[in-house]
């Protein structure tokens, strides 16, 4: 009896080890240099990517460029009523390296002087940097640049001007004189805030004699004598002080019409966002701040497979229904943007561009819609999805 037992466990026990020997593993996947198990919900989104592309282009185009559609449910959801872009013909992933050519002649061009007025004035710029630093630490210490950048700094100045360079891929310029105006207009004048570019175009005063195109002209002829032939503009203030007026413009490089994201929220340790900040005046541009901006293309692959708003919405329906956004219905996102979603690769000093669509709540929505605060505080409002691959880049 006792051998029969010892027979049947034994059995039992060999059964067991073959029937977990017999299981699949799970599948393990790549995606920049991580490797991860791939989960159901991956399997989901691929096969939404797999879709036939040209079927979803005819529902759009049925669509007429609007979006109005509720996903997911009236639990877990998201509602977005906004005007739909087109989708590029063509679109790339760019790999951006600091630009080697930038120099002291390309900075002279910036001052708009003849390079014997001008003079170096870059180890006080770095004297102050260790004072400031020295004053926050308690010692005297460089102020680290953190970023997409080289260690490579210059600052020239004419007296009346000066501009700099930091690292290669962050440019700096400033008029001193006019700089007053500005500062004067800025705390005392009437201020106009139009957060959308496009819809400034559509409300601007037809009376001013110096418009915001016209400035956005005198930026983008500034902006391409260190090498930056286009921008995506996507806020813009008007500032007015008896007869003195300037333009204070924010904006992101763009490559064949197509923009980098900027709406982000805040930039944390170890990501890079270009980002650049200019005052206008008719006399032309008096400030110029651009930081992780300058980067010059080292490789460009272009992708043909892009998916659709329609791929997109199957997509966001999956998330919501796994749980990795959270929303609600009573909150409208009015915004879709196809853009450039920047990674910072920081082993090879590189920053990575690849498309994404971008959904969400602009600022100036949040700021005059009343919503319940804890409504918003669990919301997703900003989602940017990768499209190429339906991954989620970032969800805020």
């Amino acid at each position: 009896m006792k051998g029969k037992f010892l027979s049947l466990l034994l059995l039992t026990l060999v059964g067991a080890i073959l029937a977990g020997g017999c299981q699949k593993e799970p599948e393990a996947v790549q995606e920049d240099g991580i490797v991860h198990v791939k989960s159901k919900t991956d399997d989901q989104i691929q096969d939404i990517v797999n879709e036939n592309k040209d079927t979803q282009k005819k529902k759009e185009e049925k669509d007429n460029g609007q979006i109005d559609c509720k996903l997911g449910t009236k639990e877990n959801g998201i509602r977005i009523n906004a005007k739909l872009p087109k989708l590029p013909r063509k679109a790339y992933e760019l790999i951006l390296k600091p630009n080697e050519r930038m120099n002291k002649d390309m900075l002279v061009a910036l001052l708009g002087s003849d390079s014997q007025h001008v003079k170096d004035i870059t180890k006080k710029i770095m004297e102050g940097s260790e004072v400031e630093s020295g004053e926050e630490e308690g010692e005297d210490k460089l102020v680290e640049f953190p970023g997409f950048q080289d260690d490579s700094i210059l600052f020239l100045t004419d007296e009346k001007r000066q501009a700099g360079f930091l690292g290669r891929t962050g440019i700096k310029y400033e008029d001193t004189e006019l700089m007053k105006k500005c500062n004067k207009a800025a705390k005392t004048g009437k201020e106009t805030r139009m957060f959308s570019y496009h819809s400034w175009e559509k409300k601007e005063k037809k009376e001013l004699d110096f418009s915001l195109q016209d400035a956005q002209k005198r930026l983008q002829e500034k902006l391409a004598v260190v090498e930056i032939e286009e921008i995506h503009i996507f806020e813009a203030t008007l500032y007015e002080n008896n007869d003195f007026m300037f333009y204070e413009i924010c904006f992101t490089p763009s490559y064949q019409e197509i923009g980098v994201a900027h709406e982000f929220g805040g930039i944390e340790s170890g990501e890079a966002q270009p980002y650049g900040c200019a005052w206008i005046t008719k006399e032309g541009v008096v400030f110029l701040d651009c930081s992780d901006f300058c980067g010059t293309i080292a490789q460009k692959s272009e992708q043909t497979n892009l998916l659709s708003f329609s791929q997109i919405e199957k997509i966001l329906e999956t998330y919501l229904n796994n749980n990795t956004i959270s929303g609600s219905w009573k909150i409208t996102m009015s915004n879709i943007e196809f853009l450039y979603y920047p990674i910072f690769m920081q082993k090879e000093n590189s920053l990575k561009l690849t498309p994404v669509w971008n959904i969400c709540i602009p600022l100036e929505q949040q700021l005059n819609q009343q919503i319940e605060d804890d409504i918003y505080s669990k919301a997703t409002c900003n989602i940017y999805i990768n499209a190429i691959t339906g991954k989620i880049e970032e969800a805020k």
